[in-house]
């Protein structure tokens, strides 16, 4: 891992990225949490802040944005295949040009980060150049939204709290964000209170004692506990059983037939299929910048396996949905044309069945298990509603991952992101309303903006991804009128049972 520079230091670094950047669009149909960010509500239809009432706080937790392949795997694993049946002559027009397309994304993903201030280790895991505008613009979304709050004045008193997972891409989307938002304020400066890293309530699904230490008493106990129950949850019968049913789905065989037959020459195919032909993520490549001023080594560790027609399916689909995040790193091309190997049908069953196993590993999961997917985001509930409306501090910005933003959507009740469903039934898009695009894209975010009413009054408006959302139907009586976006903070603590 590279070494953590403070956030102070980090928004001084990014000055490179300039607040006009427009983001890309995804070049071909990508759901799940790799669908880049876009805002789900125009601003203009918000309803109107009672009045009389002034913004005291903005609480923000966001996942880190668009990204590249954590490591070189499948996609290498995948170029070998191609490789080898190049030798043998079975490799189509359409593979040759996925062969290279794959050569291209390898290279993007090693030098990912080079020449980006800021960004110590370039390479695989690093935020893509769409990641870092995905943060900007929010953060730019977020002053216009609230201009009174960041202003000054008595609505914007107290401290900008910062705070992050402590893995690279949500500290560094943090400084990506506060860079903007001291682009547009320098004043907020002196107001930047750098928290670091906050595992119990930014990672809180890998808790460990060697790490973490183990908590005695308090909300951490019960944090370390729920992510200890999680972590062997990962290991039962219960989510194993879900999980092979996902993967030996009966439309996998005839879906990877169909896409690789554009690949590969049948007899070629053949022999795939019958699991007569490996190829694993081995090799190296030699990667530079055009200026040379950045050069690295890369090599693949050999785990990963392709054995059959499923696997290769596997990471054609992964080369698939990583493209659009990486479109300007890939020139904008070989993201389009990962679309051309992977057609929609059959990127949509991929899709959904990735998004099943989303449901049950890190979604609301299984009615039966009795949250265990999500009780461990009740520490981030909690402060959530203790620091609600109370204006102390001003902003609180949280930066995080997947894995944290599908359980507090579950956690708080959520209508459409956080039912789950009966052990005997199976997640499918009929079942269920629960979509992971749109819970939990890269950047997602939840943002809760507090204001106060010259008598005291406190009121709280929920946006996830800048959409209004309402709170859980439970607490209807909080609102401070039928069908309206703002609750009253104390009938909605005694809702949720916060003190």
């Amino acid at each position: 891992m590279k070494r953590a520079l403070p956030i102070a230091q980090l928004i001084a670094l990014l000055a490179g990225f300039g607040p006009g950047t427009v983001l890309a669009a995804p070049a071909q149909h990508v759901s799940g949490t790799k669908q880049p960010y876009a805002p789900r509500q125009d601003p203009a239809t918000y309803e109107a802040v009672p009045a009389g009432f002034v913004p005291v706080q903005v609480q923000l937790v966001a996942r880190h944005g668009a990204r590249g392949l954590t490591g070189m795997k499948g996609e290498l694993a995948l170029l070998n295949l191609c490789r080898l049946a190049r030798e043998q002559k079975a490799l189509t027009p359409l593979g040759e040009r996925l062969a290279a397309d794959l050569e291209t994304l390898i290279r993007a993903n090693a030098l990912l980060g080079a020449g980006v201030d800021g960004v110590t280790r370039p390479g695989y895991g690093n935020l893509s150049l769409i990641g870092i505008d995905e943060h900007r613009g929010l953060a730019r979304r977020t002053l216009a939204r609230l201009p009174a709050l960041f202003d000054g004045g008595s609505a914007g008193a107290g401290t900008i709290v910062v705070e992050h997972s402590g893995v690279d891409r949500a500290r560094d989307s943090a400084a990506a964000y506060t860079r903007a938002l001291l682009q547009a304020r320098p004043a907020l400066a002196s107001r930047l209170q750098d928290a670091g890293a906050n595992r119990y309530t930014l990672y809180f699904h890998k808790l460990n004692a060697k790490t973490d230490g183990q908590a005695q008493e308090g909300w951490r106990l019960d944090v370390f506990r729920a992510s200890a129950a999680y972590q062997a949850y990962l290991d039962s019968p219960a989510l194993a059983a879900k999980l092979e049913a996902i993967e030996d789905d009966p439309r996998i065989k005839p879906a990877a037939h169909a896409v690789l037959g554009h690949l590969f020459r049948p007899a070629f195919l053949q022999r795939l299929e019958r699991g007569d032909i490996q190829a694993a993520n081995n090799g190296s490549f030699d990667v530079s910048t055009p200026d040379g001023s950045f050069k690295a080594t890369v090599e693949g560790d050999g785990k990963t396996v392709i054995g059959n027609a499923e696997d290769a399916l596997e990471a054609l689909s992964d080369a698939h949905d990583i493209a659009p995040g990486l479109a300007r790193e890939l020139h904008g091309k070989a993201a389009r044309d990962f679309g051309a190997y992977l057609p929609p049908a059959q990127a949509r069953l991929l899709s959904n069945l990735k998004e099943a196993a989303d449901f049950y590993e890190k979604g609301p999961g299984m009615l039966e298990q009795d949250g265990v997917t999500w009780r461990m985001a009740g520490g981030l509930v909690a402060e959530l509603f203790r620091e609600a409306g109370g204006g102390t501090p001003m902003a609180h910005l949280r930066f995080t991952h997947a894995e944290i933003m599908l359980p507090l959507a579950a956690a708080l009740g959520l209508p459409g992101k956080s039912e789950p469903l009966p052990q005997s039934a199976m997640f499918s898009e009929q079942a269920s309303r629960w979509r992971s695009a749109e819970v939990a894209p890269y950047a997602a975010n939840l943002q809760w903006d507090s204001y106060r009413h010259p008598d005291g009054r406190l009121i709280v408006r929920m946006l996830w991804n800048e959409a209004e959302t309402d709170f859980k139907p439970a607490c209807d009586g909080a609102r401070i009128a039928a069908g309206s976006h703002f609750y009253d903070v104390a009938r909605l603590k005694r809702c949720y049972g916060q003190p």
